[in-house]
């Protein structure tokens, strides 16, 4: 294609015709392409709820107040995603974390330099139809973060980790409610 004189500019092919049929053009483009990469555009009608409320989480290990970091981070993960938080929604998130453990994966000498945070935990959604569905099961959430020599540094990362591995386990909880 070659691109053509109008009133001394050089003109794109996508303006040749019409002037706006290129500006058309791209954003139908940019939709074929999303939708072919596994990528879509949900409605909240598409939604298995509308609206949820974040019920009892048992904390059954000895980290404390683990329930409550994850309350939070579940909830702005709700908001993030266009759900609807209400107090006296009939539709429940609820369930238990059953375990955390801080595993040291990699070492230099006698020191660990890597650190691994293994959550487990079940969770469900209890509908206004009285229904429990399951959004997360026996498959634990791991992640990792590194570690200095400093021990001070270590436990300030270490918390860094946690809420980052809470942020990513409310992320596949909320997921579970948001697509069927």
């Amino acid at each position: 294609m070659t691109n053509k004189l109008r009133g001394g500019r050089l003109l794109s092919p996508l303006r040749l015709r019409g002037g706006r049929g290129g500006l058309l053009l791209i954003p139908a483009i940019l939709v074929f392409f999303l939708s072919s990469c596994g990528y879509s555009l949900h409605e909240r009608k598409d939604f298995r709820v509308e609206d949820v409320r974040i019920g009892k989480i048992e904390n059954r290990t000895t980290e404390p107040r683990l329930d409550d970091k994850l309350a939070a981070a579940l909830s702005n993960e709700m908001l993030r995603e266009g759900l609807i938080l209400k107090d006296d929604s009939k539709n429940e998130v609820y369930g238990t974390i059953d375990k955390i453990q801080y595993l040291g994966i990699s070492e230099t000498g006698i020191v660990f330099n890597a650190y691994e945070i293994i959550l487990k935990g079940k969770f469900y959604l209890r509908t206004a139809d009285g229904k429990s569905i399951q959004l997360r099961g026996e498959n634990p959430f791991i992640t990792t973060f590194p570690a200095s020599a400093d021990l001070n540094t270590v436990f300030a990362d270490r918390e860094v980790a946690l809420d980052s591995a809470l942020k990513g386990l409310s992320t596949e909880i909320v997921s579970g409610i948001v697509y069927k």
